[in-house]
């Protein structure tokens, strides 16, 4: 493949990722965070997730953030089990929502100079570059700059991000349940003997 048929290609693919992650018409930079948030289509599962554990109005408010969102078929990747999680601890989903958000405006230049980002929730995030394709931790930035509000910038990811805390809270809740399963199981066997 010749160096223009490369560059090419890649232009047809950012342009294509645009498209579908695009925020609707109404999304503009006099609308927050939040607001332009709910006018993009790919981030419905992230806007009903903030919604439930009652933080639109930290998105909604003045100031300067960066969210690294991820989309809905990010968080289509979780588990069962962790998404259980999720919804009976909504203190784990909360960290785990302001792990993706940042205390200042950082766009995608900004954000790939720096060697750690610390996030609303305490921990820092990890931006690198592997080739042209920029990441934040392990998660790919699938449409950096994608949505320029006016209290900030959110940039599109491919995967939920994790605290650690969480991550092991999930892990202990997911086990606990699990051995709580098979207790159940063991006794309706014998409740057979």
């Amino acid at each position: 493949m010749n160096t223009f048929t490369k560059k090419f290609a890649g232009f047809v693919g950012a342009f294509a990722l645009a498209f579908v992650f695009a925020p609707s018409a109404s999304a503009n930079l006099d609308n927050s965070i939040a607001d332009n948030a709910v006018a993009t289509p790919a981030l419905s599962t992230l806007v009903s997730l903030v919604s439930a554990v009652d933080l639109v109005e930290t998105l909604d408010s003045e100031g300067s953030y960066t969210v690294f969102a991820p989309t809905n078929d990010a968080f289509a990747e979780l588990s069962p089990e962790v998404l259980a999680v999720l919804e009976e601890r909504p203190d784990i989903l909360t960290d785990i929502i302001l792990y993706h958000v940042v205390g200042e405006e950082l766009f995608a230049t900004e954000v790939l100079a720096a060697k750690k980002i610390e996030t609303l929730q305490g921990e820092d995030l990890r931006p690198s570059l592997d080739g042209e394709t920029p990441y934040i931790n392990h998660s790919e930035i699938i449409a950096p700059d994608a949505v320029d509000a006016s209290n900030g910038v959110v940039h599109l990811i491919d995967q939920v991000l994790m605290p650690k805390e969480s991550a092991r809270e999930i892990y202990i809740h997911v086990l606990k349940n699990v051995r709580d399963q098979l207790q159940e199981i063991r006794q309706e066997l014998n409740a057979l003997r």
